[in-house]
């Protein structure tokens, strides 16, 4: 199940489609975020997990430079919205964004 999917293309990979979702684990009773391709959008491959404690995710794709934006809602030290750069596709498979930023809370603490 491929729960609150956002689905999204990049340059990089012309062949694939990529999308990122979150699903609930039992063993730490909260969400992991998961990137996931396909090329038909039927069948889904895993590619990385993304984040623990994640859900809620939004990307974003320049369509210049092909930096990617990722939003997405944290619970592991309260609930909050953090997102993160990577200048590549392939550093978003790899896990490796150069820069985050947690928004502050303003409507909740």
């Amino acid at each position: 199940m491929l729960d609150c999917i956002n689905i999204f293309n990049h340059d990089d990979d012309q062949e694939h489609y990529y999308g990122v979702y979150h699903r609930i684990i039992d063993e730490i009773d909260d969400y992991v975020m998961y990137l996931v391709r396909s090329k038909d959008l039927k069948t889904w491959e895993r590619v990385a997990e993304i984040e623990q404690y994640s859900s809620q995710a939004k990307v974003w794709v320049d369509d210049v430079s092909g930096d990617i934006l990722l939003a997405m809602e944290k619970s592991d030290n309260g609930d909050y919205v953090q997102i993160n750069h990577y200048n590549t596709l392939q550093d978003l498979i790899d896990v490796k964004h150069d820069a985050s930023f947690v928004l502050p809370r303003t409507l909740s603490l």
